[in-house]
């Protein structure tokens, strides 16, 4: 056995070798730091003199459109070499902290152990043995162990990549549990997607010819499916005019403009074919954004998912290849956790998949295949037992996942045709509907795994039309809005209390506020409905309402083709 003094001896050796190897690591660090700081821009894009120049020349050539294209390829190449070298400073800083530090530690454990050794006469027996052994098998243990100390710390690095470390995320986690989301309207139908609304009062009658109940009202410049989010005085609509992919902030106390960016994309939009909104297409932009409060994420028929800050700047995008679906996309991004959750249903063999984002970097978290078509709606995340999990509807098949992992927990086969409808939850109940001439309507339990169509589907019945939009849900009342019918049915067993006979369709989802039902319309209307399925009153709008309502506050926001408008009292 290694008696005392040889562990010593080895410790001191170890800890001197680690400080030197940690020591040289830091000076590297900081040298490549201060030149790479050096390179290049060092000030903010805005300062960049090139953009300067370009956007003075824009301000004086407005239609020149070589010019605007040139502008935003400059932006997004000086956007990205910015966001590129702010990151690798970050990564380097923090390699820097990490070795200076264990230089320090490891020298100052070198001398405690140095302090430790006896005194000894030259020419001793301890000397030899010492000596001998430093010369073999000290200094080969000692080596051994730095490598393995200073390597893994840099493969710790080089695996966990270049936006923090792995013992880092503090002062971020406790930033975001203090944004609270729970009374905005941050995502596609709200906070948790349902479209459900149990506080605040709003009104149930308003005119836009004589301004009764209209707090503000403005012309949009561009036309799209997507509906409005709101979170605080924020809020947020995209559009697409000519391929140009734009996102809008918008004050929601007067309708003014904040901003609106078009978005920077390293493909050429040229090469994209989408079927627009005239044509009967879903067009560019009919996601729903959704924000984390701190950043908005927007997802275009281009396959392309952007953030912007509350500033309007582009933080990053993510191209996930050309899409393959003719009519669009609609499938809107899904806030969980840290990250972004898409639903990627395409045209094609293989090319389906779910994919989660950090959203503060837009690095993919985790990807899933899907054995699914082309679809159109957004996942669903659901608590049941104490689990959570990602419900997705698509061609065929209701499918779970873990929003964590990306792992698949069970799939139910009770879907024909392109789905465009989003799955919702209520009375510990999964609702699915399909699309074709006529749409049936699935009620599915959670849990389980594999294949559970034979067990878990509760009640499942056909409806007298059909339905493409996503329905509403208490846990008591299911209100389905299809084309001619707007339908009320028991959520636990299927049978229909009562039903609506309209002149209309309806692409829109349907909210239910405070027992009030509210359904925008095809034909520029918004019907009220109460609780018990009497039609209360029908409001006019301007023209056709596509987009799904956001209720904040007291106040609803409503997009048509043409305007957005602020409903409310004063």
């Amino acid at each position: 056995m290694m008696d005392q003094e040889n562990r010593n001896n080895i410790l001191r050796l170890f800890f001197k070798q680690v400080a030197v190897a940690a020591a040289i690591v830091a000076i590297l660090a900081a040298l490549t730091l201060t030149v790479y700081y050096l390179s290049g821009q060092q000030g903010n894009i805005q300062d960049s003199p090139v953009l300067t120049a370009l956007k003075a020349k824009l301000e004086k050539y407005p239609d020149n459109e070589k010019l605007l294209f040139e502008f935003r390829d400059q932006d997004l190449k000086e956007r990205t070499a910015f966001f590129r070298k702010s990151s690798f400073l970050d990564y380097g800083k923090n390699i820097f902290i990490v070795f200076f530090l264990l230089a320090l530690a490891a020298f100052r454990l070198k001398g405690v152990f140095t302090e430790r050794l006896p005194e000894v006469k030259k020419g001793s027996e301890t000397v030899y043995k010492t000596g001998e052994l430093a010369g073999a098998n000290i200094y080969m243990v000692s080596s051994g162990l730095t490598a393995v100390i200073i390597l893994g710390l840099l493969g710790t690095f080089a695996i966990w990549g270049f936006q923090k470390l792995p013992f880092e995320p503090a002062e971020t986690e406790i930033k975001e549990k203090v944004i609270d989301l729970s009374s905005a309207w941050n995502g596609f139908r709200g906070p948790a997607g349902t479209g459900l609304v149990k506080d605040g009062n709003y009104v149930k009658e308003w005119d836009i010819k004589t301004g009764k109940n209209i707090i503000w009202q403005i012309a949009l410049p561009v036309k799209s499916y997507s509906s409005p989010v709101v979170y605080k005085d924020n809020l947020f609509l995209t559009g697409s005019e000519a391929k140009v992919l734009k996102v809008s902030c918008y004050d929601a106390k007067n309708g003014s403009l904040k901003w609106s960016s078009s978005v920077m994309v390293p493909v050429k939009l040229d090469d994209v074919e989408i079927m627009s909104e005239d044509a009967g297409g879903a067009g560019y932009a009919a996601p729903t954004t959704v924000t984390d409060g701190e950043l908005v994420f927007a997802f275009f028929a281009t396959d392309h998912l952007v953030c912007f800050d509350y500033a309007g700047k582009q933080r990053w995008v993510k191209y996930f290849g050309k899409s393959e679906n003719t009519y669009g996309l609609s499938s809107s991004p899904l806030l969980w956790k840290k990250n972004i959750i898409l639903q990627l249903d395409r045209g094609g063999e293989g090319l389906s998949k779910l994919v989660s984002l950090d959203r503060k970097t837009g690095q993919i978290t985790w990807e899933t295949k899907r054995p699914v078509g082309a679809s159109w709606g957004t996942p669903a995340i659901i608590e049941y037992k104490g689990k959570n999990e990602l419900i997705t509807t698509g061609e065929e098949q209701v499918i779970s996942y873990d929003p964590d992992t990306g792992k698949e927990l069970w799939r139910v086969k009770c879907l024909t045709g392109e789905i465009s409808t989003s799955p919702v939850y209520g009375d510990g109940k999964i609702i699915a509907i399909d699309v074709g001439s006529v749409s049936t309507v699935s009620a599915i339990i959670p849990g389980g795994a594999g294949d559970v169509t034979k067990t878990n589907i509760v009640w499942s019945m056909q409806e007298e039309n059909q339905a493409i939009n996503t329905p509403v849900t208490d846990g008591k009342l299911l209100v389905v809005a299809m084309n001619s019918l707007v339908v009320g049915q028991d959520i636990k067993t299927g049978k229909v209390l009562w039903k609506i006979s309209l002149e209309d369709d309806f692409w829109a989802s349907p909210s239910l506020v405070n027992g009030t039902i509210y359904v925008p319309s095809q034909k520029g209307k918004v019907y009220i409905v109460s609780y018990e399925g009497k039609l209360l009153g029908t409001m006019d709008m301007d023209s056709k309402c596509s987009a799904s309502p956001a209720f904040v506050d007291g106040k609803i926001f409503i997009r048509s083709e043409k305007n957005l408008f602020c409903i409310g009292t004063r």
